[in-house]
C-alpha cells in the first residue's frame, strides 16, 4: 500500500497534475472566479449603445480561433498521452525494492522449510537415541 502512495507523487504524477491543472485554467478561465466585462443589458443601454452591442459576427474569425485552440489542444493531449504511457511502462516493470522483496520471501520460504526439515531429523533422532537406550534397537 505504502508503494503506491510512494508512486503517486513521483515528479512524472505531479507534472501531469500541474498540466491538467494549466488546460483547466486556461481554457475555463472564467469558471475560476475571474469574470469578463459584462455588456450592457438592452434595459440599461442607451439606444446609442445599444447599436454599437449587436455587431454581426465574424464566422471566419471564430472558425479560425477554434481550430488554433483545437490544433493546441492536441498538442498538449498528445503530451500527456505520452506522460501517461511512460507511467504506465514505469510501473509495469517491477523495481529493485520489489525484486528483493520477492528474494526474501524465498529465502524466508526455503528457511521455514529448511526449519521444518531440521525439526523431523532432530525427533527422528531422539525417537532413535530413546529406543537404543531402553533396549530395543529397532
Amino acid at each position: 500500500m505504502h508503494r503506491h502512495f510512494a508512486r503517486l507523487f513521483t515528479t512524472r504524477s505531479w507534472s501531469c497534475v500541474l498540466l491538467l491543472g494549466l488546460l483547466l485554467a486556461v481554457f475555463h478561465g472564467p469558471a475560476f472566479g475571474t469574470e469578463e466585462a459584462k455588456e450592457p443589458t438592452e434595459a440599461s443601454a442607451s439606444p446609442e449603445e445599444r447599436q454599437e452591442v449587436s455587431p454581426a459576427p465574424d464566422f471566419g474569425e471564430f472558425s479560425s480561433l477554434l481550430d488554433r485552440h483545437k490544433v493546441q489542444l492536441s498538442r498538449e493531449m498528445a503530451q500527456i498521452r505520452r506522460e501517461i504511457a511512460a507511467l504506465r511502462d514505469d510501473m509495469a516493470r517491477p523495481g529493485i525494492k520489489e525484486v528483493f522483496a520477492g528474494v526474501g520471501y524465498i529465502l524466508g520460504l526455503a528457511g521455514v522449510a529448511f526449519y521444518m526439515h531440521a525439526r523431523r531429523e532432530r525427533l527422528s533422532l531422539r525417537k532413535k537415541s530413546d529406543s537404543t537406550i531402553d533396549g530395543n534397537p529397532s
